[in-house]
């Protein structure tokens, strides 16, 4: 198992490793809602092209700084799992798994949890919002746990 730790300030800030023979991946405590912290997750998932397993536990706290990602550099991911647990429908993890969804041709399934809806018009809208995302794999199955 792999540990990578991202230190805010004073640190490179550019990614360029490729990790070929990365499966699984954990991102745990990450703020998706920093613009640094979500283009280092997109780094990491882009930069593993056999990743299968892929499992994001957002921070709690708020950042709300725009992700610097080029999508134009994107490419198939072999990703046949994901989980999001403690999803709080922000912009930016919309954008993850609108990326995610698109660019996973063999992705069988993607659970997402959450507990930060209070009203069940924020839980529609975010349905919504999901449902609109084009999918690579035909057979993939969202699920969503409200909890």
């Amino acid at each position: 198992m792999m540990i990578v730790e991202l230190i805010e300030g004073g640190g490179k800030k550019s990614f360029f490793t490729v990790f070929p023979c990365l499966k699984v991946l954990k991102l745990s405590d990450i703020c998706l809602d920093n613009g640094i912290m979500f283009s280092f997750a997109f780094e990491m998932i882009r930069s593993s092209p056999n990743l299968q397993t892929l499992e994001i536990t957002p921070s709690n706290w708020n950042a709300d700084s725009p992700p610097q990602v080029d999508y134009s550099t994107t490419r198939l991911l072999q990703l046949q799992s994901v989980m999001f647990d403690c999803l709080k429908g922000s912009e930016n993890e919309l954008r993850l798994m609108k990326y995610l969804l698109a660019c996973s041709p063999s992705l069988k399934r993607m659970h997402i949890f959450s507990r930060f809806f209070s009203s069940a018009e924020e839980k529609a809208v975010f349905v919504k919002k999901l449902l609109k995302l084009y999918r690579a794999s035909p057979v993939v199955e969202v699920e969503l746990f409200w909890y």
